[in-house]
This record gives C-alpha cells, sequence and structure tokens, in this order.
C-alpha cells in the first residue's frame, strides 16, 4: 500500500509539473511572437537662402524670404527653386546665377544625413537713367547700350563700366554733366556699381542783334568792328563785350553823340547772354555839334539861343556858345521836369556850336506835341529855353 501511495501521489504531482512546464513553454513562445522593434529616423536642419540674402525663395511651392531653415527627416525630397530677376529698392534688381549645390534655377534636393544650406547665388543689376536739360535739347548715347534699354536709360551689371556721349541738336552745345557724373569732359564713363542718374546740360546758341538807333551806324563786339544792326549767335551764358565810337556821321551827314545802350549799360561794356534771342540797342542823339565863329572868333560869355524853327516838326537846332573850353550838358525835358533825352555830354572845346534835335526820346520813340524845355549846363553856366513841338 505503501508503494501504491507513493505511485499515485508521483503521478498525481507529475502531471501538475508536466502542465506547469507546458503552460511555461506556451507562453515563452507567445511572448516571442508577438514581440515588436521600435525604429528612430533622425531629422535635419536644412537651410535654402540667397546671395545677396532677403530675396525670394520657393520651397516645396511655397514662398518664402530667405535665409529659412526647414528640419527636414534624412533621404526625404524636396524641391527648391528661385525666380529671376528679382527687385530689391528702385533702381536695383537681381538676377540668378546659379546654386551652391549646382542644381538647376529650380531642382529636387535629397535631404542628406547632416544639416546643409543651399544658396541661391545672384547678380546684381542697376539701372541707369539718363536725361537732357533743357528738354529736346540733345541726346545721350551708352556705350553698351544696356540690358532692357530705352531713351530714358538702361539695366547694367555690378561693376559695368558705361561710356556715354552727349550730342547736342540744332542751335545747343553741350555745356556740363550733373547728376552722378560731373564735369564737361564729352564723352565721359561712370561705373555702375550702385543706381545712377546722369543728366547732360545743354546750352542754346541764341540770336544776338546788336543795333543801333539810327541804324548803320558803326559797333564792336567782342573787338572787331560791325556795320549795325548786325546778328551773333552766341553761347546762353556767354559773356561778350559790345560797344561803339562816338561821335559818328550818321545819316544826312550829321554828327550824332552816343546816349545810352537799351540795357542800361556804358559806352563798352560786357553783357551775359540770356536764354533768349535779344537786341541790344545803342541808342544816338540825332545832334550835329558845329562851329560858327563870329567876326572875333569866340563868344566873350556862355550863349545859348532861341532853337529854330520853333515850333518844329520834327526837327529843330539850337545853337549855344561857349567862351572857353567847358564840359557841357544838353538835356530836354517835358512840361512835368522828367528828362526826355540828352542831346550832349561831353567835354568841348570854345566857340558857337549846333546841336540838333529830331523830336525823339532816349529810346528812340518819337515823343509826342507840346511844350518842351532845353537847358544848357556847364560848371560856370546854366540856361533854360522853351520850345514847342506840332504834329
Amino acid at each position: 500500500m505503501g508503494e501504491t501511495f507513493k505511485k499515485v501521489l508521483f503521478r498525481f504531482y507529475g502531471s501538475k509539473c508536466l502542465i506547469i512546464i507546458g503552460l511555461i513553454v506556451a507562453l515563452f513562445f507567445s511572448l516571442s511572437k508577438g514581440a515588436r522593434t521600435a525604429n528612430f529616423v533622425k531629422v535635419y536642419a536644412i537651410t535654402v537662402t540667397t546671395d545677396p540674402s532677403g530675396l525670394t525663395i520657393i520651397v516645396d511651392w511655397n514662398t518664402y524670404t530667405a535665409p529659412r531653415t526647414f528640419n527636414w527627416t534624412e533621404g526625404s525630397v524636396h524641391s527648391i527653386a528661385v525666380s529671376s530677376p528679382q527687385s530689391k529698392g528702385f533702381g536695383t534688381h537681381y538676377v540668378y546665377d546659379h546654386w551652391s549645390d549646382g542644381g538647376a534655377q529650380s531642382h529636387q534636393i535629397t535631404v542628406p544625413a547632416h544639416e546643409e544650406t543651399y544658396t541661391a547665388y545672384f547678380n546684381s543689376w542697376y539701372f541707369l537713367s539718363t536725361s537732357v536739360d533743357p528738354g529736346g535739347s540733345g541726346t545721350i548715347d551708352r556705350a553698351p547700350p544696356g540690358d532692357n534699354g530705352g531713351p530714358d536709360g538702361a539695366w547694367y551689371n555690378s561693376g559695368e563700366l558705361v561710356q556715354l556721349t552727349a550730342n547736342p541738336n540744332s542751335e545747343y552745345q553741350f555745356d556740363h554733366w550733373s547728376g552722378d557724373l560731373s564735369g564737361s569732359t564729352n564723352p565721359d564713363s561712370i561705373i555702375m556699381n550702385s543706381p545712377k542718374s546722369v543728366i547732360a546740360n545743354f546750352l542754346k546758341n541764341w540770336a544776338i542783334i546788336v543795333a543801333t538807333d539810327p541804324p548803320g551806324m558803326t559797333i564792336t563786339a567782342d573787338g572787331n568792328d560791325y556795320l549795325a544792326p548786325d546778328t551773333f549767335h552766341w553761347l546762353e551764358g556767354s559773356a561778350h563785350t559790345i560797344g561803339v565810337s562816338s561821335p559818328q556821321v550818321g545819316p544826312g551827314g550829321l554828327d550824332y553823340h552816343f546816349s545810352h545802350w537799351s540795357d542800361g549799360g556804358d559806352q563798352t561794356h560786357q553783357m551775359t547772354v540770356p536764354p533768349h534771342n535779344e537786341t541790344y540797342t545803342a541808342y544816338f542823339a540825332s545832334t550835329d555839334i558845329k562851329d560858327f565863329p563870329n567876326e572875333e572868333g569866340f563868344p566873350n560869355d556862355y550863349r545859348l539861343s532861341q532853337n529854330y524853327p520853333n515850333p518844329f516838326n520834327p526837327n529843330t537846332q539850337i545853337q549855344f556858345g561857349l567862351p572857353t573850353p567847358s564840359y557841357t550838358k544838353i538835356e530836354v525835358f517835358n512840361v512835368l521836369g522828367k528828362k526826355v533825352i540828352t542831346l550832349v555830354d561831353e567835354f568841348l572845346s570854345a566857340g558857337y556850336k549846333t546841336v540838333y534835335w529830331d523830336g525823339k526820346d532816349e529810346n528812340g520813340n518819337q515823343v509826342s506835341s507840346g511844350i518842351y524845355f532845353y537847358r544848357l549846363e556847364t560848371e560856370d553856366f546854366t540856361c533854360t529855353r522853351k520850345m514847342v513841338l506840332t504834329k
């Protein structure tokens, strides 16, 4: 019975052990069959930029301002591109040149196993603006002509040397450059290292008439004698000397004495050519001073005779006497006391003299009819008389 009991116990506990062992083995195989591995992929910082910076980039069809950094997984594929040209401020634009990785302007990249920067390089182009002053006075030639050029300017690569030539139109002459180019050298050159603006300044040759009243008298212009009126084509702003000699023999064989210039200048003076056509007139008093000696040869005192004829229209003569050589002035005034004309204003020898007046004022205009006064004035003598001009 003892042996039998042992056998029964062995059978009971042995089966239990086998069951437990089986369960453990089953559990082991069950766990082994359901196991999984965690795989990780690294993300890298990829920077897309431009040179110069701040330009527009296109990444995966989205637009950004460079530089821009993206966190992309190793081995992923992305599209990078730039537009060209791009503008940045007035007169400056940038033209695409190349990518740092040698790709096309628009191309795909595969993210490498490290951080990377992709740079799009651009060339700087600057606009050269050209104009003339005054408008229509000439043109400017550019060599080379530049990109997308027109009469008002063109685009040039940074550092490019441009030669400018100013061409005046008819009646004009080149004077100087202004803006980003100075001086009067023509042609001249400029380096395009920034946007530039250049103005060619021209001056016009204006018609300047030098005349006399009465016409036909001798004038002097820049040291040469001419018969008035004469026309000169002089450059705006240039200086010239005009003058007349006095007295001169004029119409009717009478002596004419210089009175004044229309511009108020001295008998010989310098004038500057204005920006328009102009006439400069030398006015002469229609006078003739002649000696009329009496039996004694010279008057004993100063004398001013009544004009003859009187009344007159339009010419009259005035006789006067000087006992000694004297600086003499004879002037005509209207009834309001306003001076009309100076007939004599010079040093004269002693003797009897005659001066003529043609009824015109200092501007060569015929005066109206009425009462006028003429006055003889020397250092030692003054006398005034009345005369009447009729129509």
